[in-house]
């Protein structure tokens, strides 16, 4: 389950690897319920699709080849995000806090005309 927060923190993070491990670690027991949950739901749907889908496997080799392992950690990534906003960014110094996965200026506003 560390998987799920192990490469996006190696990425937005400059911390070394016994720390990247240690804090993953952290946040994956501290938020174990919705690490449980995201871990079975990524092995929920190919299972179902394998066993209750006629054709089930070419159908799922498929979906996973074109779409399965980008949306799979896709959600693993904003699990991620939601962790570090709320546990790392608030102990760095000018990191920014409660940002989400949209930027605040592609708000609607309505036009200064």
């Amino acid at each position: 389950m560390m998987n799920m927060l192990v490469l996006p923190m190696i990425v937005t993070y400059d911390m070394k690897l016994s720390q990247v491990i240690r804090n993953s670690m952290i946040m994956v027991v501290a938020r174990l319920p919705w690490s449980i949950l995201l871990g079975g739901l990524s092995l929920a749907f190919p299972v179902a699709l394998v066993l209750f889908a006629p054709y089930g496997i070419p159908i799922a080799i498929v979906l996973y080849l074109l779409i399965g392992f980008s949306l799979t950690q896709f959600v693993h990534v904003s699990f991620a995000n939601s962790c570090f906003d709320r546990f790392l960014n608030p102990r760095i110094e000018g990191a920014p806090v409660n940002l989400g996965l949209r930027d605040p200026e592609y708000d609607d506003e309505e036009d200064e005309e």
